[in-house]
């Protein structure tokens, strides 16, 4: 079985089965949400916290993957992302939107260690991503227009905010 066949046939058994994928995908995180309301009602909030903590971080792990495999399929597969079917794009979106809106009726999100932890990735990515952009932008060769203290002012600041969101989001402990 080559790679392409193994990824047709995948992708054959979730659209045969989408409609079930669709029905967990909105009643997972509802189930989650209840567990987690029950389990804080114990002496500690831990066990809840952990259900809640369970429950965010799939439907993020689900997100970011079915993100990944629409770039794989358009890059690498040459397939056109309106072409599949619309359940299947639908379903990581609801279990994470479904999911942080129950695990908020629980508990607020900023007592969940999942959802500053995926906040301080974001925003140390969309950082990087703005570097990376700003010295796009930035016309490199024999001339330079701007000045030297401009370039280390720049270089400066970015590697402070860098430094900084790295520290929060990478070296938890």
């Amino acid at each position: 079985m080559t790679a392409n066949e193994l990824f047709e046939s995948s992708y054959g058994w979730l659209e045969s089965h989408a409609g079930t994928i669709l029905w967990i995908s909105i009643l997972l995180p509802i189930l989650g949400a209840g567990s987690a309301k029950l389990a804080k009602g114990g002496k500690t909030d831990a066990d809840g916290k952990l259900i809640a903590n369970i429950l965010v971080s799939s439907g993020i792990a689900f997100f970011v993957v079915e993100i990944a495999m629409m770039i794989f399929a358009g890059s690498v597969l040459n397939k056109n992302v309106l072409e599949s079917n619309a359940i299947l794009l639908i379903a990581p979106m609801l279990y994470l939107g479904i999911g942080i809106a129950a695990i908020r009726w629980v508990f607020p999100l900023n007592q969940l260690g999942s959802v500053r932890q995926a906040t301080d990735i974001g925003a140390f990515l969309l950082v990087c991503w703005g570097i990376v952009w700003l010295f796009g932008k930035f016309r490199w060769g024999i001339i330079f227009f701007g000045s030297l203290v401009q370039l280390v002012l720049i270089l400066g600041i970015a590697a402070f905010f860098v430094r900084r969101l790295y520290k929060r989001a990478l070296n938890r402990k």
